[in-house]
């Protein structure tokens, strides 16, 4: 007997082959039909809603629920005599001998490959080169001695194809890009470029061929190439070298080539925006001169103008006459120097009053005070001198002012 739990009724086998259903609350049998004669137990699966029969010599056969006849005879056989009983045990068939021995009859095997590839696949001996499900049946093959059925579920994706292209560099500088887009494959591609670097977009680049590989999730690659170009370099160019002056000398100093200028410092240059500027530092000094070219690419300029400076005696008249009748020369009280950088000259009278001071060496005194000629004498003076060379110096003594 086998229970049917929706039913709620009892399948039951005669020795002749008869099938029967009993009701569990009357216990009236119904017959089915005829089935296999030699039927030694019914299980009933109700998770598959199979009726399932087995022989004396333990062939399993699948049973119409509803007839008794015959659906399937499964491939499933134990050589051995004297079957008492089959059970159902979750998804397992058990079978019961008069010896008590216990075996486990097992359903057909099956499995499923789920595979992606870029153009070709090898299953079970075969390549295969198109998408699509593709099944094998393998009879008596498990250990058990069961068919199996295998099926491949295959996907052919293709290589990727990459295009790459690029942006030169400009002025001789390594600032050229290239960028990689990869389309089919099975996308989420990863970019290897021959420079180590990865990623769809690369810069920084000098001149020359560079190649990338693109990846696909499914580890299908394409390769692909591209060449960098980069535009020349400013061909300004600086006529003039390093240049030695003596002091008050000076030299042009020009560029070629250029299209905007600016020179720095502009201490000591006629222009500091031209392309030819005349300079006379009265220290030495380091030009630089920085602009772009007619196709916008900047440059920059160095030339050092070195000042050779040979300082002569620093002198002061120790008489003068500003009487407006002798030379001009004589008319004023100067400092005489080639090589002053800086001055403080200050006159004083004899009860030691300041009456004339001046920080430049163009400024000389006139022999008056206030707008009003001094006196006839002997005057006094204190004289401070920074040269061009580094040297300073301190000097006092008298000034004879005569009418």
């Amino acid at each position: 007997l086998s229970y049917h739990p929706t039913l709620d009724l009892l399948y039951g086998v005669t020795q002749n082959g008869k099938l029967y259903s009993i009701d569990v609350n009357t216990a009236v049998p119904t017959l089915l039909g005829n089935t296999v004669s030699d039927l030694r137990g019914l299980a009933y699966d109700p998770v598959a809603g199979k009726l399932w029969g087995i022989s004396n010599t333990a062939t399993l056969y699948q049973i119409n629920q509803n007839t008794g006849a015959l659906i399937n005879t499964v491939n499933c056989q134990v050589s051995f005599s004297f079957v008492t009983s089959l059970t159902y045990a979750g998804n397992d068939l058990l079978v019961q001998c008069s010896d008590t021995l216990q075996i486990q009859i097992l359903p057909n095997a099956s499995s499923t490959t789920n595979a992606n590839a870029c153009t070709s696949y090898v299953w079970n001996g075969n390549t295969y080169t198109t998408s699509g499900n593709y099944s094998a049946f393998f009879p008596n093959s498990s250990t058990q001695g069961c068919d199996s059925t295998a099926t491949l579920n295959l996907n052919i994706t293709g290589f990727p194809t990459v295009n790459v292209s690029s942006v030169s560099g400009t002025c001789g500088q390594p600032n050229g890009t290239a960028t990689a887009i990869a389309t089919g494959g099975s996308g989420n591609y990863a970019y290897t470029w021959s420079n180590g670097a990865t990623g769809s977009f690369i810069s920084g680049l000098s001149s020359g061929n560079y190649s990338v590989v693109a990846t696909d999730q499914n580890g299908c690659s394409s390769a692909s190439q591209v060449i960098v170009s980069t535009t020349p370099a400013s061909g300004v160019t600086l006529t003039s070298n390093d240049t030695i002056l003596g002091l008050n000398e000076t030299a042009t100093l020009q560029i070629l080539g250029g299209a905007t200028y600016n020179w720095t410092p502009s201490t000591g240059l006629s222009c500091d925006d031209c392309f030819s500027v005349i300079a006379s530092p009265t220290v030495s000094t380091t030009y630089t001169v920085t602009g772009t070219d007619s196709v916008g690419c900047p440059y920059l300029r160095v030339i050092n103008v070195i000042v050779d400076i040979v300082c002569n005696e620093l002198f002061v008249p120790d008489i003068f006459s500003p009487n407006g009748i002798g030379n001009s020369e004589n008319e004023k009280l100067c400092v005489y120097s080639n090589c002053i950088k800086s001055m403080n000259l200050g006159i004083y009278n004899r009860w030691g009053e300041l009456i004339f001071s001046t920080d430049s060496q163009n400024d000389c005194w006139d022999g008056t005070h206030k707008g009003v000629p001094v006196m006839t004498g002997v005057y006094s003076y204190r004289l401070f001198v920074e040269q061009f060379d580094g040297e300073k110096i301190e000097r006092t003594g008298n000034i004879t002012l005569k009418k």
